[in-house]
Parts: structure tokens; C-alpha cells; sequence
């Protein structure tokens, strides 16, 4: 019994002592990330500590004091050019984070507010010359919180999550200019490092823009939209977008434009894994309208479905990174290097391959239906060694490089549309093949030879 007691003591001592002790594991974590911002350019403030017997709050803020540095940083993470505007937006940017984790050293977990504290400098003078108000405004907007990631945040497994606090505010601007932005329901969550994940899922119920003048009026709505990447490394990846419903209104003095989109599915996709790196493309969309004074119509039902394959991996891969190091040194040595990487992407052949391009209807002004159009195809660009001495001195020489079929199917409605707007193209129609209510053009382009449905092109 005494060893059971004594057992017992020592198990409720060993537990009351563990947060005293502290968590170690997420402190040396944190500040072994803290060192790797600071030496890429950030400056990192602790503002506030407060801890109790079960956890510790940490409030940090941090700012920008070499802003090439740290684009170079973010540059490594990125398969794709930064926008070179980058700079100005996150140049003097002050970023305040509260983190809280568990002082019990078995737990991995910390929690995190990320909030935006201040616009970036030309961000900032640009406002204050415009509109001083505005700018106290968006100012207190910021330091209270207004924008806001919440973030849960395994850092032994890598899982997270979190959320986009929800925005709806409304501003009036010194030329009464009336703005409301509402952003609602925002929630995601992935695993991996926090700045560049191997997977990442999203969805938004709402993001809302509207601007009202006394002459303008623009009203902007993205409804039920979801996102899904998997990143596997920086060039082989899957990503998918899906939209419920996307509506621009903008209505001017002499007339009002409508776009409306339902339905709206992308994927892009990308693998190195194989001998040859591969790509993939897919979007569709249900419905498409576009309404002003002068034109309506409605595209109905749009596929496309698009591969490229056979490319190869290293010369790719010595493209890529050409391209990147356009982000902190473009050179007219370096676009020229660029170039002659991408032909010798293209030396080593490629396949383009159109599965489908497709609408089902095109309506005109409400009634007048067009019927459909279809594109099937296949680029065949063969390797090729000399084929930069062919760009550079005779590009006509390409032709007998280049092998092309292409199916295209034309409702006859669509073909007299466009004939009123185009007469030369009457000349085409002698090559279609007649199929009820379409035409079809069998467009090969082999060993330099141009036919349609079997026509060779005369001169």
C-alpha cells in the first residue's frame, strides 16, 4: 500500500512540476525560426510575455529592414516569378503575431494571430496624399485587428489550420465616393511549413467589393469558392479551383457591363516524376454571360482540356530557375540566357495535346441560338538539334519539325455569324465537310504538307 501511495506521490509531483519546467521543445523551435527570419532580412520585436501554470502568451512584431533580402528568402519557395510590384507592397511593412502554446513539454501545438499593422511605405505616403482621412481610417482598421489569420499549428506533424476573420466594412471617401468590402467565412488547412505547404485546402463562403460614385458603379461577388493543392516538390504538383458563382457589375454613364459565371472548375497540374516532365490543364465553367448596350450573350456549357508531355526535365529545370533569378536581377544578359534556355526546352521535342476546347451553345441577345463548336488537336514539335540555328538564321526550316492534326467542328449558325463580320472566310468553306447542322475542318500538317479533310491548300 505504501508503494502504491508513494507511486502515486511521485506521479502527481512529476505532473505538477512539468509546466513549471516548461516546454522547452516549442521554445528552442521558435527561437531557432526567429534567428532564420532575422537573418533574412526581418526585424523581430518581442512586444509582451505573460504566462500562467498551464500555458505562455508571446506577442512579436515584425518588420522589414532589407527587403531584398527577404525577397530572395521568399524566391525559394516560389515556381513562379514574383510580380515585380512585390517590393513596394511589403517594403516597411509591420507584421504583429500573438502566439500561444501549452507549458506541458508533450505538447507540439501552438496557436497564432498573424494581423497586418501597417500598409507598406508607398502604400502609406500614396494614402496620405490622397486622403488623409482614409488613411487614419484603414490605420485603425489594421491596429485593431480588422485583418486577421488565425492559425493552429503542429509543429512535430506539420498539420494545421485555421481561419480568415470575416471583414464587412463600410467607408465613405472625401469625393463621396461610397466603398464596403465583406469577406466571410474563409477556413483552410493543410500540413507542412507555414510558407511554402505540401498540401493546402480552402474554401470562402463570400468576398464582396462594391464602389459607388455619383457617375460609376462597381459591384464585384465571389460566392462558394474552394482550392486544393499538393505540392510534391516545386515543379510537380496538382491544384484545383472551384467557383459557385463569380458576378462583375459596372455600370458607367453611357452604359452598364454584366459578367456572370456559374459553375467554374480549374486544374493544373505538373509532374517530373517520369522521364520527361508532363503538364495538364482543365477548366469548365457551366454558364458565361456578358451583357452591355451594344452586345448579349450567353456561352453555355465550356470544356477545355489541355497536356503538354515529352518535355524535358533538365533543360526545364534550367528554364525555371533562369526565370526565378529574373526576381532580384533582370538583365538584358539574363533575358537572352532565357531564351536560349526555353529553345532548348523546345530542341528537345514536345507534345501539345487539345483533348477538348468545346462549348455546347452560344445564345445571342436572349434568343438567338448559335448552336456549338468543337476543337480536338495534337502539336508534335520533334526533336530537333540544330533547332536554334534554325530559329536564328532560318525558322522556315522548322516546318519539317512540326507535325499537326486538328478536328474542328462548327455549328453552320456560327459560320454565318462570322462570315457577315468576315467575307474573306467564304473561301474556307470549299475545304469543309458538310455534316447536318455543322461543318468540319480536318486540318493535318505533316512533313511540311498543309490539307484540310484531305484537300491539299491551293494557291
Amino acid at each position: 500500500m505504501k508503494k502504491i501511495v508513494f507511486l502515486i506521490t511521485v506521479a502527481v509531483i512529476i505532473i505538477a512540476i512539468l509546466p513549471i519546467i516548461g516546454n522547452k521543445y516549442i521554445e528552442n523551435e521558435l527561437s531557432q525560426r526567429v534567428v532564420n527570419l532575422e537573418s533574412f532580412g526581418m526585424d523581430v520585436k518581442k512586444i509582451d510575455i505573460q504566462s500562467t501554470y498551464f500555458s505562455s502568451k508571446k506577442k512579436f512584431e515584425f518588420s522589414l529592414k532589407d527587403t531584398d533580402k527577404f525577397l530572395e528568402y521568399l524566391s525559394r519557395y516560389s515556381k513562379k516569378q514574383l510580380p515585380p510590384y512585390t517590393k513596394a507592397m511589403i517594403d516597411g511593412v509591420r507584421v504583429g503575431v500573438d502566439l500561444e502554446y501549452s507549458n506541458f513539454p508533450f505538447s507540439k501545438a501552438i496557436s497564432l494571430n498573424i494581423y497586418p499593422l501597417t500598409l507598406s511605405n508607398s502604400m502609406r505616403s500614396e494614402l496620405k496624399d490622397l486622403d488623409l482621412d482614409f488613411y487614419n481610417y484603414i490605420d485603425k482598421f489594421l491596429h485593431s485587428k480588422g485583418v486577421l489569420y488565425h492559425l493552429n499549428y503542429n509543429i512535430l506533424s506539420q498539420d494545421f489550420d485555421g481561419y480568415v476573420k470575416d471583414i464587412d466594412e463600410y467607408y465613405t471617401l472625401k469625393g463621396k465616393t461610397e466603398i464596403s468590402l465583406k469577406l466571410k467565412n474563409v477556413i483552410y488547412h493543410g500540413n507542412g511549413e507555414l510558407i511554402a505547404p505540401k498540401l493546402l485546402l480552402s474554401s470562402m463562403e463570400l468576398v464582396s467589393l462594391k464602389v459607388l460614385q455619383e457617375d460609376i458603379h462597381l459591384d464585384f461577388n465571389l460566392q462558394k469558392v474552394s482550392t486544393s493543392s499538393n505540392f510534391e516538390s516545386q515543379s510537380t504538383y496538382i491544384s484545383s479551383a472551384g467557383v459557385e458563382n463569380f458576378d462583375l457589375l459596372v455600370r458607367g454613364m453611357s452604359d452598364t457591363l454584366s459578367l456572370k459565371t456559374s459553375d467554374i472548375k480549374i486544374n493544373v497540374s505538373s509532374n517530373t516524376q517520369g522521364q520527361n516532365a508532363e503538364m495538364f490543364s482543365k477548366t469548365s465553367f457551366q454558364n458565361l454571360n456578358v451583357s452591355s448596350k451594344e452586345l448579349s450573350f450567353d456561352i453555355k456549357e465550356f470544356n477545355s482540356d489541355i497536356s503538354i508531355k515529352g518535355i524535358d526535365k533538365d533543360s526545364l529545370e534550367e528554364f525555371r530557375l533562369l526565370v526565378l533569378k529574373t526576381q532580384t536581377n533582370n538583365t538584358l544578359e539574363l533575358e537572352e540566357r532565357i531564351t536560349k534556355a526555353l529553345y532548348s526546352v523546345l530542341s528537345h521535342g514536345v507534345l501539345v495535346d487539345i483533348a477538348d476546347f468545346s462549348v455546347k451553345d452560344i445564345v445571342v441577345d436572349g434568343n438567338s441560338s448559335l448552336d456549338a463548336f468543337s476543337l480536338r488537336a495534337n502539336f508534335e514539335l520533334k526533336e530537333d538539334k540544330n533547332f536554334i540555328k534554325k530559329v536564328e538564321y532560318m525558322p522556315i526550316a522548322l516546318a519539317s519539325s512540326i507535325n499537326t492534326n486538328i478536328k474542328f467542328k462548327l455549328s453552320k449558325k456560327i459560320f454565318t455569324k462570322l462570315l457577315k463580320l468576315y467575307p474573306m472566310i467564304i473561301m474556307s468553306k470549299k475545304y469543309a465537310k458538310d455534316e447536318g447542322s455543322s461543318l468540319i475542318f480536318d486540318i493535318t500538317f505533316i512533313n511540311g504538307e498543309l490539307r484540310v479533310n484531305g484537300k491539299a491548300l491551293q494557291n
